[in-house]
């Protein structure tokens, strides 16, 4: 009876999360629309509906609505892309991410046209199917398609995991959210490889509850952070740039550091740089995150950095570290730094691999 009460209890759980998250979802819409924001979206109403498949498949409501048997599939393996392209704009809300995680999606697609023919049939063997694959556990074709789902994502989240590390990208504040975030879906995947191997699929509802942390984590976080899931440029509450001209701040701007060569002066700072500009420290500090979502030490140190590679790729006199000097480094540590980030590499192997051209 205890049992029954705590299985009651978590189903309502997990559907109230369901719920939630597609709140959480339409509660976007409210925002100004753009990919990350869209990311944000398509995560949230995936796991939304998957919550709501493991509350239908655990209360054996999924009799009632067959239909419903089938989707779970495209949309399992449209989760694990859908996270790591949120992640992305989370950690560079102004990048362009890489075309190759739409890629990603290849194998939910391809789900879709397989399933197709199945997707139209009757109700009634819809329940078969349901029947085979939950209680009689007898469809060996499901439970493979279920384990290389679960397989899958496992494998983009390795992989991401170890992108941003090399990378490291994870240097944010929140840096600690986001690593337990990817910890919790890499549990999750996991679990349900272990779950659909061993046919255990009575222990989905923990799984879920695991999910449902996820969830949470993302509700609290835009509650107490709401960078967490809003556009960091919705930090300036009021504009400093209403009354200046967006337009010629990028001209002088691209005139001093790309003409003028500004970065060069080790000595450059926020300051020094607005004050060339005719602006104040903090009208440069918002078009810098507006125009091109960076800080000031990254906008500068990005540009030095393209300095040293084209100084390296023709072949200028001196060692690496003479060249990161003349391009405005006061230190080499803050040099390797800012080179590995931007280029994937070390300064040595970028030398490395040009000198072997």
């Amino acid at each position: 009876m205890t049992f029954n009460m705590i299985n009651t209890v978590a189903n309502y759980i997990i559907l109230f999360a369901s719920g939630l998250s597609l709140l959480m979802a339409l509660g976007q819409f409210r925002r100004n629309i753009s990919r990350r924001n869209l990311s944000l979206v398509s995560l949230l109403f995936l796991t939304a509906f998957i919550h709501f498949f493991g509350y239908l498949v655990q209360t054996k409501n999924i009799y009632n609505v067959p239909h419903f048997f089938l989707i779970q599939f495209p949309v399992i393996l449209s989760l694990g892309t859908s996270f790591i392209i949120f992640i992305e704009y989370f950690l560079n809300p102004k990048a362009e991410i890489n075309s190759k995680y739409y890629f990603f999606y290849t194998p939910a697609v391809l789900s879709i046209f397989i399933l197709f023919p199945f997707f139209i049939k009757s109700a009634t063997y819809k329940i078969k199917l349901i029947h085979d694959f939950i209680d009689s556990g007898n469809s060996k074709v499901l439970q493979m398609a279920a384990i290389g789902s679960m397989i899958y994502n496992l494998g983009l989240l390795s992989f991401f995991w170890f992108r941003i590390t090399k990378r490291k990208l994870v240097k944010l504040k929140e840096n600690k959210i986001i690593a337990g975030l990817i910890l919790i879906w890499f549990i999750m995947f996991f679990c349900m490889l272990i779950i659909f191997s061993t046919k255990h699929l009575e222990w989905i509802t923990s799984i879920n509850l695991i999910g449902v942390v996820n969830i949470y984590i993302l509700y609290f976080q835009s509650l107490k952070h709401p960078a967490f899931t809003k556009e960091n440029l919705q930090k300036y509450k009021k504009s400093s740039l209403e009354n200046v001209n967006n337009q010629k701040i990028k001209e002088d701007l691209e005139l001093a550091m790309k003409s003028e060569k500004l970065y060069t002066d080790e000595e450059l700072t926020l300051k020094k740089l607005s004050q060339k500009l005719d602006l104040s420290v903090h009208q440069l500090s918002e078009f810098l995150n507006q125009e091109y979502g960076k800080n000031f030490n990254l906008f500068v140190n990005e540009y030095r950095v393209s300095a040293v590679k084209k100084m390296v790729l023709e072949n200028m006199e001196g060692g690496i570290t003479t060249i990161a000097f003349k391009s405005g480094f006061s230190s080499y540590s803050t040099f390797h730094k800012s080179f590995r980030k931007q280029t994937g590499m070390s300064p040595a192997d970028f030398l490395k691999n040009n000198l072997k051209k």
